[in-house]
C-alpha cells in the first residue's frame, strides 16, 4: 500500500502546485490514514519522524504558511514551509543537510526576483496581483492599472551592440522604471525586455503619466551603440489597462494590457491608450498646409489644418477616415516653422454638407512640449479651449 501512495504523490509533486497536494494530502489520508503523511514528509525531505509525527509536521506547515501570507502577502511553497520546521526541530531528523537560517531571506529574495534587474519575476507579480487586485467593481475614480512595457527593437540593439550591452540596457531601464514610481508601486521584469508595472489606487490619468514620464525617460538615456538603430535612439512602447467590470480578474487584466501594448509596438515609442480624460488644451487656429497617411493605405493625401495644439490637431479633407483610424501626420516648411512626423487617431468626424468636405479631430499618440513653435506668427490667431 506504501507504494501505491507513493505513486499517487509522485503524481501530485510532478504537478508543482501546492494546491494540488493539499487537497490531495487531505483525500488520501481520509482514504488511508495518517501513513499519507508519513509518506509525503519522506518524499520531500527523504526522511521521517513518525507516523505522528509527520502529521503535526504537515498541518503545522500549513498554518506557518497561511501565517506569512497574512503578514508578508507572500505565499511560501510547501517545501519552504516544511524546511522552516525542520530547522527548529532538528532532533526529530537524522542526517539531514540544513540551510543556515541567515541564508533563508536570501533564498527568498532571489525566488521573487529577476536576477538581471533585481525587479520582482512574472511569477511573483502574478501571485501579488492576485492577492491585490480588487475582487469587486471599485465606485470611486481610483483603480488598480497594470503597465506593460516593451522595449522597441530590442532585437536589433542586441544583435548589433552585443548581449552584454543588451543586459546593461535593461538594468538601465530597470533603474528608470523604480525611479519614475511610488514605494507602494509594484515593478517586475515581465519577460526578454518586457518590464511590467502595478499601479493601485490611481487615476487613469496618473497611470498614463506614470507611463509617459517612463517612456520618455527611456528615450532620453543614452544607451551605448543606439546610434545603430534605424531611429537612432532605444526607445519603449506601453500598454495598459486597469480593472473595471471588463477586466475583474488577473487574466484578463493582464490580456487587456498585452492587448494595448500590441496596439503601442504598432505606433513605437508611444503608449496606447494613448489618452484618458479631456483635459483643457490651448488649440491655435490656423490655416496651414499639411500631408496625412492613413494607416489602411499609405497614400499621402494632402489636408488644410484649422486648429493645433499639444494634443492634436483638426482638419479638412476628403481622407475617408472613421472614428479610432490611425494615420500619420506630416508638417513641412515653408507651411510650418518646423518638421514634424507624429502618429495619431482620429477622434472627430463630421461631414461639410456645403463643401463636401470632412473636418477630422485627430488625437496626437502624444504629447508635444510646445505646439507654438511649428505654428508661423502670421498664422497662429487667438487661442481657443477644447
Amino acid at each position: 500500500m506504501e507504494k501505491n501512495i507513493q505513486e499517487l504523490l509522485r503524481k501530485t509533486l510532478l504537478r508543482r502546485s501546492d494546491d494540488a497536494l493539499e487537497s490531495d494530502v487531505a483525500n488520501y489520508s481520509s482514504l488511508y490514514g495518517d501513513i499519507v503523511y508519513l509518506e509525503i514528509m519522506r518524499l520531500l525531505t527523504g526522511k521521517s519522524p513518525g507516523l505522528s509525527e509527520s502529521k503535526r509536521y504537515w498541518c503545522d506547515a500549513l498554518a506557518l504558511r497561511d501565517g506569512i501570507l497574512q503578514k508578508t502577502h507572500y505565499r511560501l511553497s510547501m517545501r519552504a514551509s516544511i524546511l522552516e520546521l525542520i530547522q527548529k526541530n532538528s532532533s526529530d531528523f537524522k542526517n539531514l543537510v540544513f540551510i543556515e537560517a541567515k541564508d533563508l531571506d536570501s533564498i527568498r529574495h532571489c525566488s521573487v526576483t529577476d536576477g538581471l534587474t533585481g525587479l520582482y519575476n512574472q511569477t511573483y507579480l502574478k501571485t501579488l496581483l492576485g492577492q491585490n487586485v480588487p475582487m469587486r467593481r471599485r465606485i470611486d475614480d481610483s483603480a488598480s492599472a497594470l503597465i506593460l512595457l516593451d522595449l522597441d527593437y530590442f532585437k536589433i540593439y542586441n544583435d548589433c551592440c552585443g548581449h552584454v550591452a543588451g543586459d546593461e540596457a535593461l538594468r538601465t531601464v530597470a533603474g528608470i522604471i523604480k525611479d519614475q514610481i511610488r514605494e507602494q508601486d509594484i515593478a517586475a521584469r515581465y519577460g526578454g525586455d518586457e518590464f511590467a508595472v502595478y499601479l493601485p489606487k490611481v487615476t487613469k490619468n496618473v497611470a498614463f503619466a506614470v507611463a509617459n514620464r517612463i517612456r520618455l525617460a527611456v528615450e532620453n538615456t543614452v544607451f551605448p551603440g543606439q546610434e545603430l538603430l534605424k531611429g537612432r535612439k532605444l526607445t519603449a512602447s506601453c500598454g495598459i489597462s486597469f480593472y473595471s467590470e471588463e477586466t475583474s480578474d488577473v487574466k484578463s487584466l493582464i490580456e487587456v494590457a498585452d492587448r494595448e501594448l500590441y496596439n503601442a509596438k504598432r505606433l513605437r515609442n508611444s503608449i496606447s491608450p494613448c489618452s484618458f480624460e479631456r483635459r483643457k488644451h490651448q488649440r491655435h487656429p490656423t490655416q496651414a498646409l499639411l500631408q496625412c497617411f492613413p494607416a489602411n493605405n499609405g497614400m499621402s493625401e494632402t489636408a488644410m489644418a484649422c486648429n493645433f495644439s499639444n494634443t492634436g490637431v483638426g482638419i479638412w479633407s476628403n481622407i475617408p477616415a472613421e472614428p479610432e483610424d490611425s494615420l500619420t501626420i506630416r508638417l513641412s516648411k515653408p507651411f510650418w516653422s518646423d518638421e514634424l512626423e507624429i502618429s495619431g487617431f482620429v477622434r472627430q468626424v463630421s461631414p461639410d454638407k456645403d463643401t463636401g468636405l470632412r473636418y477630422l479631430g485627430i488625437e496626437f499618440d502624444r504629447f508635444l512640449d510646445d505646439c507654438t513653435s511649428y505654428i508661423p506668427m502670421s498664422l497662429a490667431k487667438s487661442v481657443m479651449t477644447h
